[in-house]
């Protein structure tokens, strides 16, 4: 349904509830659903995962084994290859990229119509930034900027943590809006790897549409 946000050499699926009511995942991927486990959260992983093999077949041309669990909950890709999965509502999408191409890849999706308290701004956003998110004319208006800047330090996270697993932390960028490019400049306030150290300078494109914020950022990699 969402078309992707990334250049060629990123394959990127997108699938929802009612195109792929049943998924069977490989037994190694189902032992991360145990018995406590919520159906939401089961139907978000089962999708997802379909997404993330569909993508990669759609780049390689081949199948690949099951896509296993790290512990920060990132999926663990084949060696060659860097990617992503968001998945939110009643969607769940993924892009995947070869390894010669990106060093990262973010993307997120965040539906409109859940829940989002005003109080994690302070856990999220720099004093600029909450002033941009409150700088809505209407309550509709503040809580989808409130959502669209934490979609896109989603984004953020998912794109640098593989690198050289450094956590960032939602205050460790600092995003300014650029309406007129519909993206976020972002900007790193502390390293996150050798090749991205603090003061990096990067772009979140940001999408809304048909009840969803969408976020992604491409890290392509670059020559020594």
């Amino acid at each position: 349904m969402f078309p992707s946000p990334f250049p060629s050499e990123v394959a990127f699926r997108c699938f929802s509830e009612e195109q792929y009511p049943t998924i069977e995942l490989h037994p190694e991927e189902e032992q991360y659903l145990g018995p406590r486990t919520v159906e939401i959260r089961k139907k978000h992983f089962r999708l997802g995962r379909a997404a993330a093999h569909q993508a990669i077949l759609d780049l390689t041309g081949k199948p690949a084994g099951p896509i296993l669990t790290g512990k920060r909950r990132e999926p663990i890709w084949p060696a060659d290859l860097v990617g992503t999965i968001s998945h939110s509502g009643a969607f769940a999408c993924a892009a995947v990229a070869y390894k010669s191409f990106a060093v990262g890849i973010g993307y997120d999706i965040e539906f409109k119509k859940d829940t989002i308290n005003q109080e994690i701004s302070r856990l999220i956003c720099h004093d600029d930034e909450t002033a941009w998110v409150n700088s809505g004319s209407t309550v509709d208006e503040v809580d989808a900027n409130l959502r669209t800047i934490f979609c896109a330090k989603e984004s953020i996270f998912k794109a640098f943590y593989p690198i050289e697993r450094v956590e960032l932390a939602f205050k460790d960028v600092k995003l300014e809006w650029d309406q007129e490019q519909s993206a976020f400049r972002g900007r790193l306030l502390r390293n996150a790897s050798q090749q991205h150290p603090e003061g990096h300078l990067f772009s979140v494109p940001c999408e809304s549409s048909h009840g969803y914020v969408r976020s992604s950022l491409l890290l392509k990699r670059t020559l020594p």
